[in-house]
């Protein structure tokens, strides 16, 4: 049986980009010591202070989460605004869902990357900086590189 992941500073982490929010990022993406890392809660999202765990992520991992980050950020801008629309002059829910579906403005279900190790470590949100809990941090992709 193997030993619990060790406490680390929480002020040593920084989000990147969440999957998940409920008063604060539930799980995501972040750096800590120079790589990216998956963190995620250890349990309920509603408590007082959350616990973390971590956990090494391969190059591809980091790929599959910017691409799906990327989705987001777009479907935020153009198709969310197009949702509360419909949302806004249909009043009857069932029927919103067949212009959202027909439009395709469902934003594609992700769960977050296939964690098959052991957590690399956890911390707790009361010591992570304050700026954890503001806008995500990350470039989107780029299909070129910009001209220097």
């Amino acid at each position: 049986m193997g030993t619990a992941a060790k406490f680390m500073d929480g002020t040593e982490i920084s989000l990147t980009c969440w999957r998940d929010w409920y008063d604060g990022p539930v799980s995501g993406l972040a750096q800590w010591g120079g790589r990216d890392v998956w963190f995620r809660p250890t349990s309920d999202a509603g408590e007082e202070t959350r616990t973390y765990e971590i956990f090494d992520l391969v190059p591809e991992q980091v790929a599959g989460c910017l691409t799906w980050f990327e989705e987001k950020r777009e479907w935020f801008e153009t198709r969310a605004p197009q949702i509360r629309k419909i949302r806004r002059d249909v009043t009857d829910t069932a029927e919103q869902e067949c212009p959202i579906a027909a439009q395709g403005l469902s934003l594609r279900e992700w769960n977050g990357p296939e964690i098959s190790s052991c957590a690399i470590a956890r911390f707790a949100d009361d010591q992570v900086r304050a700026s954890w809990f503001d806008a995500e941090r990350w470039c989107p992709l780029q299909d070129e590189p910009s001209p220097t």
